[in-house]
């Protein structure tokens, strides 16, 4: 019997799925994030590795964003 691999996606893949999910351009995320654009950019592109302090700062942006929407 074939065993189906999973295929992960990379931490920026998620953060873009995310972030078109809510609707957010990479100019609102960076606006609540406090990063640059750019970076953001590169970060979803997986072209760089975030910083840990990113990558909790992103956390906190999605898990408002999911707050202020049950409202």
């Amino acid at each position: 019997m074939a065993r189906k691999e999973k295929k992960w996606k990379s931490f920026g893949q998620r953060v873009r799925a995310i972030r078109e999910e809510k609707g957010l351009s990479l100019e609102d995320l960076s606006h609540e994030t406090g990063y640059a654009s750019d970076i953001l950019e590169k970060i979803e592109e997986d072209k760089t590795v975030p910083p840990v302090s990113l990558v909790l700062q992103i956390s906190r942006t999605f898990m408002r964003e999911r707050n202020l929407s049950t409202f």
